[in-house]
């Protein structure tokens, strides 16, 4: 249970720091919007989609210097690198516990490519699916209407899993970038404690 509800939990934070995102790349669109319509002189709706895809085009393709630790709280990080100090490590301990780090790195990094291939599985099912079941030419109706609930099914529990994934994997990366900065805070701690 208690491995259940920390990756709850987990899932619910990446759910926020997506939903950070999402909401700068709408204020990006309605802003770019904004631009356009003072620019035309008028409120064309047909530019609205335009506008929002280039909001969300700002924020997923930013450069990753600026993406990278959005997601990172500064006082997140000095709790760890207090938390690592009044441990009074050693120099090698620190060492040992960079490469403990990067190990649960790699390990959610596989774990994340594991969960994408068997998205990509799921996907390639329902995209079989719907071309022999609801775009088949030869149907009968009945058939059609059946198999599009069950497509409709599909589709969106394909939608809540890619979901989950993409809040798993905001959450592992701020955590492990969290993690990271206050290793690297708490050994400038112990070296400028040592001089």
């Amino acid at each position: 249970m208690d491995v259940t509800w920390n990756g709850l939990e987990l899932m619910l934070a990446g759910g926020k720091l997506i939903s950070k995102r999402l909401g700068l790349a709408l204020l990006l669109g309605v802003a770019f919007l904004v631009y356009v319509s003072v620019m035309e002189g008028s409120t064309r709706w047909s530019f609205t989609p335009l506008c929002l895809l280039f909001g969300v085009a700002c924020v997923v393709l930013s450069p990753p210097s600026r993406i990278a630790l959005l997601d990172v709280n500064e006082s997140a990080v000095d709790r760890v690198a207090d938390f690592i100090g009044a441990q009074k490590l050693g120099e090698r301990s620190l060492i040992t516990l960079e490469g403990a780090i990067e190990a649960a790195l790699a390990r959610s990094t596989a774990w994340t490519g594991t969960l994408r291939g068997f998205m990509a599985i799921v996907w390639a099912v329902l995209f079989w699916f719907l071309c022999e079941r609801v775009f088949g030419l030869d149907l009968k109706p009945e058939i059609r209407s059946y198999s599009l609930t069950w497509a409709a099914a599909g589709s969106l529990g394909l939608l809540a899993g890619l979901g989950a994934l993409a809040a798993y994997s905001a959450a592992a990366s701020a955590i492990h970038f969290t993690l990271r900065l206050g290793l690297a805070q708490a050994k400038i701690d112990v070296a400028s404690s040592q001089v």
